[in-house]
């Protein structure tokens, strides 16, 4: 049973509905998921969980929430050192598509250069999660739940 920190930015409340539900999955496989805004957090969190999930929209022509944008300069160096991490991005090609979903681009270049290890490719959503939910998003945290 592992500790994992969902760290998100989200302001239309679509990466924390993803999150939920990848949550919900990892709570049935035994681990213990807490949810955590990125406005409501301080990079000291991050110490006391064995993995981290980072999830955040992306806004604009390629760049993160306001919030996760701002808690992510933040960080010092290295704190992701020895973290299992998995990164979860939104995105809407109807804005701007050469940047669709750049915020996972961005989380998961962030994660490496912090020192944690990606379990597996992040996640990716393209418009509303809604339809997902129970088919992408569900596979994917199962498989999460397997890696971690």
């Amino acid at each position: 049973m592992l500790s994992i920190l969902f760290l998100y930015g989200s302001t239309g409340g679509s990466t924390e509905i993803t999150l939920e539900k990848i949550a919900e999955v990892l709570r049935e496989h035994g681990h213990e998921p807490v949810l955590q805004r990125a406005e409501c957090s301080q990079p000291s969190d991050i110490e006391g969980f064995e993995a981290v999930v980072l999830g955040c929209p992306t806004y604009g022509h390629g760049v993160l929430q306001q919030h996760m944008d701002d808690f992510i300069r933040k960080v010092p160096a290295g704190i992701f050192s020895g973290k299992r991490c998995a990164v979860v991005g939104l995105g809407d090609g109807k804005y701007d598509p050469y940047y669709l979903i750049e915020a996972a681009t961005i989380l998961e270049e962030f994660v490496k250069t912090q020192g944690g290890t990606l379990l597996l490719p992040s996640l990716r959503i393209n418009k509303s999660p809604l339809p997902q939910l129970t088919g992408a998003i569900a596979a994917w945290a199962e498989q999460l739940a397997k890696l971690i």
